[in-house]
């Protein structure tokens, strides 16, 4: 065991300090909780963007060519989110039609950059799609909660070059 001393503000020891007690647990097991959760999300982010590059796409649609189209079972189905079938099924941005105005979006933005997962050419999509969208509509139609989106937004910008000052809106709106 280590011993690690952190300065935090008051208002956050107070809620860890609550939190502990509801949980019945020391305060020292929730911080020691909280940051294996917060390393297990990133390290498993970091697990499967390795594993995504080392991925065979053409692979993969030859294996899931293979599996019959059906309902899930019950109790499988993916939570509901008001998004065309068209555009998003199971998480992802599927492949749209050819004469959707999704289908373009996506065209235009693989142009920018091939380096953005699904889930970010999803927000992208939906920045296109709604130019007046704000991070907490993005999360509830996707279904994450909005410091997520934030997330995924700084990636974005990051990987696209977008600099500081300029909004993401009207970059993906200008290429």
């Amino acid at each position: 065991m280590s011993v690690l001393s952190i300065r935090l503000p008051e208002s956050l020891h107070e809620k860890a300090k609550e939190l502990a007690r509801r949980e019945g647990i020391s305060v020292n097991q929730f911080m020691a909780s909280a940051l294996a959760e917060k390393l297990t999300a990133l390290l498993t982010e970091e697990y499967l963007n390795e594993r995504a590059a080392r991925g065979d796409r053409t692979a993969f649609k030859k294996v899931m060519s293979r599996v019959r189209d059906r309902q899930p079972d019950r109790g499988d189905e993916m939570p509901a989110v008001n998004m065309p079938a068209h555009q998003y099924a199971y998480g992802r941005v599927s492949e749209p039609t050819a004469d959707t105005p999704a289908r373009m979006d996506r065209k235009r933005l693989e142009g920018i950059t091939s380096d953005l997962t699904n889930r970010e050419m999803q927000i992208c999509m939906l920045l296109l799609q709604h130019p007046d969208a704000s991070a907490t509509w993005l999360a509830q139609r996707m279904g994450i909660e909005a410091p997520t989106v934030a997330s995924y937004v700084s990636r974005i910008r990051k990987k696209l070059g977008v600099e500081k000052g300029q909004s993401l809106k009207q970059f993906l709106e200008a290429h």
